[in-house]
């Protein structure tokens, strides 16, 4: 996503959208987006700072890691808040008197940071997720499994410890 700082020179400007999702560039990491990237941003500029707030969100689809099943979570930052340092405004003149730098700022490593922090770190389809049976791997959300507990051998060495009383 980029801003045109041509068209802030007269004030704030709003920026609403969908981006494709490919610009989070997550991988091959059992992480993918199931829908745009949508935004609604206010740009303005502040001397010679870029101050861009607003909204954010995307569809993800994560893979639980109790249960090992795909879910999906909306990911959404509702307070972005990027600035950037901005040296020559286009149409002005930069420190050696020269004609100003470039216009467009580009947002999208920005962006991308942001919402990829908003990940969860170990992404659970729910608090009432069971997981997987230890012993056979049957997902215990969709019902209970034949096995029984192992037993428990850490005292098993004290059974056989003889004492005389």
């Amino acid at each position: 996503m980029q801003i045109d700082l041509k068209g802030l020179q007269k004030g704030p400007r709003r920026y609403r959208g969908e981006e494709d999702p490919v610009l989070l560039d997550v991988g091959d990491r059992g992480i993918s987006a199931q829908g745009p990237l949508r935004y609604d941003l206010t740009a303005e500029l502040a001397g010679h700072e870029l101050v861009v707030r607003g909204t954010v969100r995307v569809e993800m689809e994560f893979c639980c890691v109790r249960c090992a099943e795909p879910f999906t979570r909306e990911i959404r930052d509702d307070a972005v808040l990027l600035t950037h340092r901005v040296e020559d405004l286009p149409g002005g003149r930069d420190a050696s008197g020269g004609a100003a730098g470039a216009a467009l700022v580009d947002l999208t490593e920005d962006i991308r940071e942001s919402m990829i922090l908003l990940f969860p770190s170990h992404p659970v389809c729910g608090e009432a997720c069971r997981g997987l049976c230890p012993q056979c791997g049957r997902n215990l959300n969709r019902g209970r499994c034949a096995c029984r507990p192992p037993a428990d051998a850490r005292w098993k060495s004290l059974d056989k410890l003889k004492l005389d009383a």
